[in-house]
């Protein structure tokens, strides 16, 4: 009797089974749109449309293990001022 050998490949992990609401090519669009173009790893200092702080939320914590924060409103524009410590300030980072 001959055996054959069966090749399994690890399930793919993602962003919706670490617990994210967002995919990650939505994510990586918005990490994009605030990160810095020259170095991602550097501190997030930008303004974004309020509608998308909770994407921006996930997604500055998925690729840079940091918490986005809201450091100002500006009134009457519907745009928020937000502010990370970015990858390599944070826990995950190249220190």
């Amino acid at each position: 009797m001959t055996q054959t050998a069966t090749k399994t490949t690890p399930a793919t992990i993602t962003t919706h089974d670490l617990g994210y609401k967002f995919g990650r090519d939505e994510l990586q669009a918005a990490f994009t749109a605030v990160a810095d173009p020259q170095d991602w790893r550097r501190p997030i200092r930008t303004f974004i449309d309020a509608a998308d702080l909770e994407i921006t939320k996930e997604a500055v914590a998925f690729f840079t293990a940091t918490t986005l924060k809201v450091a100002a409103t500006c009134p009457g524009t519907g745009r928020l001022a937000i502010a990370a410590d970015g990858y390599r300030a944070g826990p995950a980072g190249d220190h």
